[in-house]
């Protein structure tokens, strides 16, 4: 009898978890965010002291968009196009390529472009996608990186829309919004749901400035806080964790958009989740305080 009961409790303390997961956490996070504007909005009538932040539209520090490249063959072209023709002042801006080991043809597709901002650098053994992040960070001298992935596409704003924030010496860290696409003959499933869902939370957070994570598609991080501790394979969660530890806030920007095609099949939708799931947990284990 004892031992059903320990199972039922363990059931609905289950179920419990996972509907907060879903829906109560949900609910937290806008009841805050409303009391936290609520006390804005009180705080500028009783006092008149302005709620916006500086805008940052005149800084422009110098940037460096690094990428880690494996086998990208099918779309690297496109990437130094699309980053090529970001709105930035080219004396600003510089594109660092690591490639790690790829078994393809990516290093001969780099190599055809002609462009004195575009810099490539070739490992013989595989380091993962951490370990060429670093590698890539330690040859610029950019006040701020911007971590992106070669399968994504930034918008033409998104490198001004990150680095405005900077302006405020207590951010640490700017993510962009993710935006997934469906591509033909792609099975969209949950997919693109759960992405709405995912960034409302991360603008309420953004918000309450509990952010924690941030998008591997366009993450900006200042140079001098990116010194990963540990390596792992969602640097999305641990680098700004790791710079939230140092005292500094991460900010969420749905304006700093970058696309992204979703998997092509529901396995491989699957597949990346269990994927994020796992680093995601190890990067906590890891973190304990």
């Amino acid at each position: 009898m004892n031992g059903a009961i320990i199972l039922e409790s363990l059931f609905w303390l289950s179920a419990a978890a996972v509907l907060y997961h879903y829906a109560g956490y949900p609910v937290l996070l806008f009841v805050l965010a409303q009391l936290a504007q609520a006390k804005s909005d009180i705080a500028y009538l009783t006092h008149r002291v302005s709620r916006r932040r500086r805008s940052g539209g005149d800084y422009l520090p110098r940037v460096a968009v690094l990428v880690s490249a494996y086998n990208e063959e099918s779309v690297i072209v496109a990437k130094v196009k699309n980053t090529l023709a970001i709105d930035y002042p080219a004396d600003r801006i510089e594109f660092l390529f690591g490639l790690d080991a790829p078994t393809d043809l990516t290093a001969d597709l780099l190599r055809s472009f002609q462009s004195e901002r575009v810099r490539v650098f070739t490992f013989e053994s595989r380091r993962g996608k951490l370990g060429v992040l670093e590698d890539l960070a330690h040859r610029t001298s950019a006040e701020i990186l911007v971590l992106t992935d070669a399968n994504t596409m930034l918008d033409r704003s998104c490198i001004r829309n990150l680095t405005r924030h900077f302006a405020d010496r207590q951010v640490g860290a700017v993510s962009g919004e993710e935006v997934r696409l469906v591509a033909a003959g792609t099975d969209p499933a949950a997919e693109s749901l759960y992405w709405r869902y995912e960034s409302a939370l991360k603008i309420l957070e953004s918000r309450l400035n509990c952010s924690l994570g941030g998008n591997g598609s366009a993450l900006a991080v200042r140079r001098c806080l990116f010194r990963p501790k540990r390596q792992s394979i969602v640097e999305d969660f641990q680098i700004p964790l790791e710079i939230r530890f140092q005292g500094y806030r991460v900010v969420y920007d749905p304006e700093a958009i970058a696309v992204e095609d979703i998997a092509p099949t529901f396995a491989a939708q699957f597949s990346r989740r269990v994927r994020i799931g796992a680093g995601n947990y190890q990067t906590l284990f890891n973190n304990p305080v």
